[in-house]
């Protein structure tokens, strides 16, 4: 440690009080003007810092509760099941029972206190304990110790760190938008077309007079599920999964492995090939999320879980299919063939989802639109790509700027060169 910097006990640095619960019998307690913190408010909305609540109290609840008003600038620290979670409220409060709130005192800035919580919130985490759900009692909290620099030093910390959390909540603001840019598009694009003036109603919904509706298995080469196999820890044969298949990508780190010894068991349609629709077909939550495969190395295959759709390219561009099963629309289709499945899960029924019905414009027209939608699709890759650099170095800095393994000059400019 060094030797400015000074381990102290967390009640020494703040006043650290709890909340409270009003009783939610008494109408007199609720709908008053006191911003009510719960930790949802806190992990819903994802803010460093908070300003408006789900609930408010009234005056005379919070004098008949043990809820209590806490000064704008204080750190808020959820401590009850959900822990470690942290906000500043920029105006005066009062929080449940489910935090342990922290008003600084002179000694420390708040915005540094509040990143070196956040730092220590694996820590927090291993303290909890309960047989219902897991707690921090204020007695913990108090007696814990955290690293103090001098007071600019502090401040020059947390400068620095919330200039990398500006650049991540602009670079987040980019990508809500692109994507709803890109719902807008799909739900034009699919349904509308381009430069069309004459439309028919039909079985899916109005579409323009020149295309036409085929099932999957009139524009399909090959529908399967894949196989359940018995995993290995690693070998270069990977089996994709339901987690693997995200909406803006397919993530093959999250692939697992089988013996290579076991390839030959495998048909050879079952081998995942450029240009499949990768569709999952099970559980609440996953169920219809689709993406379509760019590039393959060979080896590599689906799960039970995992259906591939091989179109036929002369009739059905797979990019084309691929954007309309994402459409809000379309999932709400797929999601009245589902049945629950012999594990309790639900299923999508190959059989059913064989003839799904699909429009199909010329195949001109389908590139176009596909086209389109990826150029918005390439913009959103382009953003998460910088996002999860910026998190990376956030993270980075966190672990040396609040442990003092690199010190920070206080003369110098605040903000810190982002990606």
């Amino acid at each position: 440690m060094v030797s400015e910097w000074k381990e102290i006990k967390l009640k020494d640095i703040c006043h650290i009080i709890g909340g409270g619960t009003p009783s939610k019998r008494n109408p007199e307690y609720w709908d008053g003007y006191i911003p009510w913190v719960t930790p949802t408010d806190v992990t819903k909305n994802k803010l460093r810092e908070l300003e408006f609540t789900s609930s408010y109290i009234t005056q005379v609840g919070l004098a008949e509760s043990s809820a209590k008003l806490i000064p704008p600038g204080s750190i808020l620290m959820t401590t009850r099941a959900t822990i470690g979670e942290c906000v500043i409220n920029k105006v005066t409060m009062a929080t449940n029972q489910g935090f342990t709130n922290f008003i600084c005192k002179e000694k420390v800035f708040n915005k540094y206190l509040y990143y070196t919580l956040i730092a220590h919130k694996p820590q927090f985490d291993k303290l909890g304990s309960g047989s219902t759900f897991k707690e921090v009692s204020k007695q913990i909290i108090k007696s814990y110790p955290v690293l103090l620099p001098p007071l600019p030093e502090q401040r020059k910390i947390a400068a620095i760190l919330s200039s990398v959390d500006e650049a991540i909540e602009k670079t987040e603001a980019i990508i809500t938008q692109t994507e709803t840019v890109k719902k807008g598009l799909m739900q034009k694009l699919l349904t509308r077309g381009i430069g069309h003036t004459r439309f028919k109603k039909t079985e899916i919904g109005e579409i323009p007079e020149e295309w036409e509706i085929k099932n999957i298995q009139q524009v399909s080469s090959f529908v399967s599920r894949g196989k359940g196999p018995k995993y290995v820890e690693h070998s270069s044969f990977k089996v994709i999964n339901q987690k693997c298949i995200q909406w803006n990508s397919i993530e093959l780190n999250e692939a697992k492995y089988v013996d290579e010894q076991t390839k030959a068991t495998w048909k050879e349609e079952l081998f995942v090939k450029k240009n499949d629709v990768l569709l999952n077909s099970t559980g609440t939550g996953t169920i219809g999320r689709t993406n379509i495969m760019n590039s393959t190395s060979g080896d590599l295959v689906v799960d039970s879980h995992v259906t591939i759709v091989r179109t036929r390219e002369e009739i059905l561009n797979p990019h084309f299919l691929k954007y309309y099963l994402e459409t809000q629309r379309t999932q709400q289709r797929l999601e009245v063939l589902c049945y629950t499945g012999s594990t309790n899960q639900i299923e999508l029924s190959k059989t059913q989802l064989l003839q799904f019905p699909i429009p199909i414009p010329s195949l001109y027209e389908q590139s176009r639109i596909a086209e389109v939608l990826s150029s918005v699709e390439a913009k959103i890759q382009e953003e998460e790509q910088h996002l999860t650099q910026l998190q990376t170095l956030k993270k980075g800095l966190m672990q040396v700027l609040l442990t003092g393994k690199v010190r920070v000059k206080v003369d110098e400019p605040e903000e810190v060169a982002v990606p």
